[in-house]
């Protein structure tokens, strides 16, 4: 956000983004439409009417297509994938407990066997 956001009182931005914040918009969109705005004009580092060229940025935006809608779209469709993904893993792994060979199982024997003649070996041999 420019400093100059800090110049005026809640009360006067108030009466700025009233229109804004009753389409919806929050922070997010009022933040991505002064980037997106930045992107193709020059954004004054100290203007005279911080509120009037506040509200002059945001006039160039229509009221129902909040800027940062898409960033949220796009948030969500990746934590959509992510979930679907952790999904898969679970299931991948509920399958290979299911398909684990049983405590008592000859191999699982044979294994704990071992181990427990390495452990009686001289302590030089480990």
């Amino acid at each position: 956000m420019p400093p100059w956001i800090r110049r005026h009182g809640k009360y006067a931005w108030a009466r700025v983004l009233a229109p804004f914040a009753a389409a919806q918009w929050d922070a997010d969109d009022i933040a991505e439409a002064l980037r997106d705005y930045a992107i193709g004009h020059h954004v004054l580092s100290s203007p005279r009417n911080a509120l009037g060229y506040l509200r002059s940025i945001l006039n160039t935006f229509e009221l129902p297509d909040r800027p940062a809608a898409i960033i949220r779209a796009e948030a969500a469709a990746r934590d959509a994938e992510r979930r679907a993904k952790q999904e898969q893993l679970r299931a991948e792994w509920a399958a290979r407990r299911a398909s684990a060979a049983d405590e008592n199982s000859p191999g699982r024997l044979a294994a704990r066997q071992v181990i427990k003649e390495i452990h009686k070996r001289p302590k030089r041999w480990r």
